[in-house]
Order: C-alpha cells, then structure tokens, then sequence
C-alpha cells in the first residue's frame, strides 16, 4: 500500500505583530574593542541567557553589601584546585563576603597550601605507591592535634585547624582561606563526611572528637543562615556534600523559629544534581530565589565579582 505525504497547504501561520519577541536585536552583544576597560568588555556581553544573569546579580550583591547583609559563600576542594585561593581572601579582605563553609577536602587542601604552598594529589601518590594512599604527613598531624585539643571543645573545626596555622607560624599562610578567616574573625565553617575525607585515614584520627567539633560547625551554619534573611548564599563547584549541608542547616534554623526570607541562592557549577535541585526548593520556599550559572567557577565567579567591584567604585565616587 503506497504512503501518501502529508500536505501542508491548509497550514496556518501568524504575522510577526501577533507573536510575542523571544529574542530582540536590542538585546544583542555589542562589539569589544581591544583598549577598552573592563566595564566596556561587561556591558558589551548580550542582555540574554547567563550575560543577563549575571547583570542581574551583580545589582543583587551590591544592594545586599551596601545594606550590610550577609554574602555567605560555600566551596569545595575545586575551588582550591583551580587557584582561587587569593581571590578569596582578597573578598574577605574587602569584606564581599561575611562568611564561609567548606568541605574537608577543601579543608585539607587549603592545610597543605598554607604549610607547604601546593596541595598534593592522591590519585598521584596513589599510581606511585602501588595503590597504597598515605595522608601526608605534616598535614594529618596538624589537622588532628587541633581537632584532639582537650581545651577547645566549645570550638568547631574550622577554628580549631584555623587557629593551629596560626600558630605554626607556616610559611604560606597568605593564602589560606582558613588562617586568615581566622586572623580576621570572619566566620567560617568545615563539614566532613565521614569516611568519604581522605584526611580521616590517619593514626592520630578521633571519631568522639572529629564528631564534636565538625557538629559545633554545623550548629554554627546553622546560626548564619538564621540571621541571613534579604542576603545571598553562593554555592560553588559542590554538587552533593554542601547543597545538602546548607539545605539542612536552613531547614533547622526555621524549624526553630527563625523567619527566613528572601534570601538569594547563587549555584555555581558545570552540573545539576538532585541535591543541587532539592537545595534550590528548600531556599524558593521560604520566599526566596535561586540562579543558577552553568560554566566552570574559576571563570564565572571572579567576572562577577569584578563587575560589582567596578560597581561598588562608582558609587563611591559619586557619593
């Protein structure tokens, strides 16, 4: 039986005033000439997709640091990876963001940068050591001397290994996020998971005590994330352990009582995961709002920063 094509003669078709623009010329990227400054190569960027997200926050995180909210950023061990380390202290420095939250890893990779000025790779030692994957030495030994502290128990980890740097008196200290947390008292806090942290493969390692400060740090988030009501929370790199740490310390602070709301949700990262998706529910119900840049942070983040740098100088100037 021979198939008959379908005709498309009777087709309707509308006129261009009868449809609404997705996608207007007005909008479009401009041309970047080389010579120009770095607001010239901003504004040059589309009015679309994530040029215009990002427009967007940068007018958020300058309205949420001139009304003296709060800019919690969280990170994990990519941030460290890719060098961002002085960035951020740079932000602390100028107080762009009032508070951190790490992993473990990102924890024992900034203990390493601060004592020895490079992180070390265990996949490498591993294809080195016939599988066999060693905590260095310095690193474990200083991480778990200040977590076994028996006069810091009202401490949580990431002050009790912020203040050990501190008094190693180490050679790179200028850039680690957690010794110059610490020497500026800008809160900040770890979050390990047990047995997925390699820096738990050590002889000196306490369940008791690792359990009792890493807790103190979670109560301590949770704390932040109570009073961070119009401020934004920046989710950076980590697709599973912080989208659910910061998910939960939110869902504790409210169950007490505290009214949190409009609070801003920035995720950073090159993937979507469930947990990345249930975080983002969890801040759009109590009233608030979520973005989220595809793309690699170590690009993202500093261009956004810069632009509300560049923004926050020119309303000084004017002032």
């Amino acid at each position: 039986m021979k198939r008959q094509a379908l005709s498309f003669q009777a087709i309707k078709t509308s006129a261009f005033l009868e449809r609404q623009p997705e996608v207007d010329e007005k909008n479009f990227s401009a041309p970047y000439h080389a010579g120009g400054s770095f607001m010239d190569f901003f504004y040059s960027l589309s009015n679309l997709g994530s040029s215009k997200n990002l427009c967007a926050l940068r007018d958020t995180l300058v309205q949420t640091h001139q009304q003296k909210k709060p800019i919690i950023l969280g990170l994990n061990e990519q941030a460290i990876e890719t060098g961002m380390s002085p960035f951020f202290i740079h932000l602390m420095e100028q107080r762009l963001i009032s508070s951190l939250a790490m992993t473990a890893q990102a924890m024992l990779q900034d203990v390493e940068i601060a004592l020895c000025g490079h992180t070390c790779s265990l996949q490498e030692h591993r294809e080195q050591s016939d599988n066999e994957v060693r905590l260095t030495t310095e690193a474990g030994a200083l991480i778990h001397g200040a977590i076994n502290q028996d006069d810091a128990s009202e401490l949580g980890l990431a002050q009790r290994v912020g203040q050990a740097l501190l008094n190693s008196e180490a050679s790179h200290l200028d850039h680690s996020l957690l010794a110059v947390a610490t020497r500026y008292h800008i809160p900040l806090t770890v979050h390990p998971a047990v047995g997925a942290d390699s820096f738990m493969l050590h002889p000196e390692a306490k369940g008791d005590a690792l359990g009792s400060c890493s807790f103190e740090d979670f109560r301590r988030l949770a704390a932040l994330l109570a009073q961070s009501s119009n401020g934004v929370v920046i989710n950076l790199a980590s697709s599973v352990i912080l989208p659910r740490i910061f998910s939960h310390a939110l869902d504790a602070a409210r169950n007490l009582g505290h009214d949190v709301s409009d609070l801003h949700l920035l995720m950073i990262d090159t993937t979507k995961t469930a947990s990345v998706k249930n975080m983002r529910h969890c801040f759009e119900t109590c009233s608030g709002q979520a973005t989220y840049l595809p793309g690699p942070s170590e690009v993202l983040l500093p261009l956004l920063f810069a632009s509300v740098l560049e923004a926050l100088n020119d309303a000084f100037d004017e002032c």
